[in-house]
């Protein structure tokens, strides 16, 4: 197969016979005749030089051969330095030699017809690398290198080597010693220590508390709003429990503003307006009591409050025990309820809520103009309690224990005020002291119910005695009453007394039973449910089921309501959540969402 050879195509460079003038024409018009550009005359196109043959091809074989013969080509020969530089000018196409000392300068084209300014351009000469050595091998043949053994560190050529590690081990070499840390350095590796171990307790603080927030955000074991309107129920001390118990358990679980909504929806659900003498206002009073109760909950810390766990107790928790406990109709109620929360608040040792607690008592005795009001006694309690003497100066005076007593609210006031001091000795006392049988019996009642509300360990030691003289009080107060020789004891009062004796214990049960048959119904149905809370309190392994003959003689509701809920919660707290039959048969399941109720509370808070 032939192969066509491209020739270069190269413009034809020639001067004009008549002027002289440099002219150039492309290669296919060689041998024609033209017009010259500048004369105008016409003139012939020279024929360029013949391109001269292709170089015979490379024999690879005797190059291969050459290459690896023994004798190495020599070395081509320097060139001398004073070399004239040759080279073709850009204008005129003149070759054009000059010395080299004029390399790389500007200089005219010596060509007379041309005289354009040109540069020399500057040889090229390839410098010698000194890291090259030149050997007497061919040039394709493989250096002589030592074979490297398997095993053996090193070769011949690195005999006069020798390693840093070496050297420091022989001792010839000596690094500078390693500088201590000192002071500065420790402190900065404690900083940092001290700042990571920070990170890591900050992150595993924010997980424990999202996984604690998860758990309690967790909806608990209550009945459904569904459960509860199939219930029927018509109490309203039934209906408000269920927010009640709800707004306990978000408490606990620190979601304060939830709990806060629920405790005011169980408010919401007690009517204001009642009808006392067409609606026994005892178990509402009551539950307002453990309503107020619930809401002390609500006031923490002020880390607390930061935390969203808890709410302030000036600006939210305080209008909430005013509005709950001025519901409060009956004044020996009112009384006790204030007795109740002013104990807790005191008992938590906060200075400032000291007069958070006269506030609410002075909002209890204004809701009360009568003379002698139970509520006054509660304000003198908490003034002899705190010390407050400018108070104490507008207030009844201290009565002589040696001469007979008259004033109500002074024998109560100050027999309270030194049980909360813890001078038990003292409180007795006063309520011992010569006057009333009544007015002696409330000033015992009154001092026996500080004591075992405070919590002490030996409480029920120091509550003895005034419980003894609270019974003999009682006795001596029916008996006047019988022979129409004065007032009978108020049923708060003696509703009070067998809720305390149950609790303590160690009274006769045919005493008690005197004391509650002495009472109005409502206030017989009560004291027979306050003394099975007493038992439940009391258990510590019993399965318990209320006593429904006794409790449910006329079908109450509300009684037989919460004696299920107490029930449930004692058996929660032991495990045994099955013990009270409520199946679909019972006669009682009806209340079966109350025991969801009273398991969800043992579940989480215990007795």
């Amino acid at each position: 197969m032939e192969h066509a050879t491209r020739e270069l195509v190269m413009p034809i460079r020639f001067k004009c016979p008549h002027c002289q003038k440099l002219l150039s024409a492309k290669d296919h018009m060689a041998g024609k005749r033209a017009a010259c550009n500048a004369c105008k005359k016409i003139v012939q196109i020279p024929t360029p030089a013949p391109v001269p043959p292709a170089a015979p091809a490379v024999d690879v074989e005797a190059l291969a051969a050459s290459a690896l013969g023994e004798d190495a080509a020599p070395p081509p020969p320097e060139e001398p330095a004073d070399k004239p530089i040759t080279f073709t000018c850009d204008w005129c196409a003149e070759e054009v030699q000059v010395p080299a000392t004029e390399a790389g300068k500007q200089i005219p084209c010596p060509h007379p017809d041309c005289r354009r300014i040109i540069k020399v351009p500057v040889p090229k000469r390839e410098k010698k690398d000194w890291r090259t050595v030149d050997k007497k091998l061919p040039s394709l043949a493989k250096d002589n290198v030592p074979e490297k053994l398997e095993g053996v560190m090193g070769s011949p050529d690195d005999k006069g080597k020798v390693s840093q590690k070496a050297l420091i081990e022989a001792g010839v070499v000596r690094l500078p010693p390693k500088k201590g840390i000192g002071v500065r350095g420790w402190v900065r590796r404690g900083t940092r220590t001290l700042l990571v171990a920070g990170v890591v307790l900050a992150v595993a603080t924010v997980l424990l508390r999202l996984k604690k927030d998860a758990v309690n955000r967790k909806p608990p074991d209550l009945p459904t709003a569904e459960e509860i309107t199939q219930a029927g129920y018509t109490s309203p001390v039934l209906l408000a429990e269920f927010p009640r118990a709800n707004g306990l358990i978000k408490i606990r679980g620190g979601l304060a503003k939830d709990a806060l909504r629920d405790l005011q929806s169980a408010r919401g659900h007690i009517p204001r307006d009642v009808d006392e003498k067409k609606t026994p206002t005892i178990d509402r009073d009551l539950f307002l009591l453990d309503l107020a109760l619930a809401q002390l909950e609500l006031g923490g810390t002020e880390d607390e409050v930061r935390g969203k766990e808890r709410l302030d107790w000036n600006t939210t928790v305080y209008k909430e025990l005013e509005q709950t406990l001025t519901m409060i109709r009956a004044p020996e109620a009112r009384a006790w309820a204030m007795r109740a929360v002013a104990t807790k608040l005191l008992e938590k040792g906060k200075p400032e809520l000291v007069p958070l607690a006269h506030g609410l008592a002075l909002k209890l005795g204004l809701a009360n103009a009568q003379p002698n009001a139970p509520e006054d006694g509660q304000k003198l309690a908490l003034a002899v309690a705190t010390d407050q003497k400018k108070l104490l100066e507008q207030m009844p005076k201290e009565p002589d224990p040696g001469k007979d007593i008259r004033d109500l609210v002074a024998r109560v006031g100050y027999a309270e005020g030194y049980a909360r001091k813890g001078e038990g000795a003292k409180a007795l006392e006063l309520a011992q002291a010569k006057g009333p049988p009544r007015d002696q019996l409330e000033a015992a009642v009154g001092a026996a119910a500080v004591i075992l509300l405070s919590g002490k360990e030996k409480a029920a030691e120091e509550v003895r005695p005034l419980l003894d003289e609270a019974l003999k009080r009682a006795q001596e107060a029916a008996a006047l009453a019988g022979q129409k020789k004065g007032s009978p004891p108020p049923p708060w009062v003696i509703l009070q007394l067998v809720r305390l004796a149950a609790r303590v214990g160690g009274v006769p049960e045919d005493d008690l039973q005197k004391l509650r048959d002495g009472l109005p119904p409502e206030f017989r149905r009560r004291a027979a449910l306050e003394v099975f809370l007493a038992r439940c309190a009391r258990e510590n392994n019993e399965a318990l089921r209320p006593p429904v003959d006794e409790l449910g003689k006329d079908k109450d509701e509300t009684t037989l309501g919460l004696a299920f809920e107490a029930a449930a919660r004692q058996n929660a707290v032991f495990g045994q959540h099955e013990a009270l039959d409520m199946t679909a048969e019972s006669e009682y399941a009806r209340f079966r969402p109350l025991v969801k109720v009273g398991l969800a509370l043992g579940q989480r808070f215990g007795k």
